[in-house]
């Protein structure tokens, strides 16, 4: 009985394939991702408007391009904008009247993806004391930003799991040419 033998070429051919395949899975994550600064907002200065509240410009900077901001202060939602292709958006909010003090206004970007980042910035008003719940998600004011939530190490895992894919065919295959040559019939 003889074994089959894979000829050289066909064992080329399956490094090749295994190669490309390890190409195209690896380097495709990497280059469909880009990577963005970490999102900011900025408050211009309050106006203050009929019947007391106050209007603030802001201006948000390092989310994806196309991405939903949503502005809150505290649980009251003060609007929403759009990303533009740089990932920037503008938009004027007002404050309820009788805001005063350091009041937080955060700003939650949401890509196409579903991922949410939120940054926050203190606006003041003039009067005194504090307003808007404080800080959110972990005391970021004065335009500074707050931490990522969420993860990117899906990317990884799958880089890591396509070489782990390579490698065990690369490793089959040897196997089997080892073997074919040491078999005697």
């Amino acid at each position: 009985m003889t074994k089959y033998s894979p000829s050289r070429s066909a064992k080329s051919a399956v490094a090749l394939l295994s190669a490309l395949f390890a190409v195209v899975v690896l380097a495709a994550p990497a280059g469909a991702q880009a990577t963005y600064p970490t999102p900011t907002v900025t408050a211009g200065g309050p106006t203050q408007s009929a019947g007391g509240s106050y209007s603030v410009p802001l201006t948000v900077s390092g989310c994806k391009p196309a991405s939903t901001v949503t502005f809150t202060s505290g649980s009251t939602s003060l609007g929403s904008a759009t990303t533009d292709s740089s990932g920037g958006a503008t938009s004027t909010v007002t404050l309820p009247a009788g805001s005063t003090g350091a009041v937080t206004v955060s700003a939650t970007c949401v890509d196409s993806a579903g991922v949410s980042k939120t940054f926050s910035t203190t606006v003041t008003i003039p009067g005194g004391g504090t307003s808007g719940g404080g800080t959110s998600g972990g005391g970021a004011s004065s335009g500074a930003a707050l931490a990522v939530t969420g993860s990117d190490t899906s990317s990884v895992l799958v880089r890591v799991g396509a070489i782990i894919a390579v490698l065990g065919v690369a490793l089959v295959v040897a196997s089997r040419s080892r073997r074919s040559e040491h078999t005697t019939v």
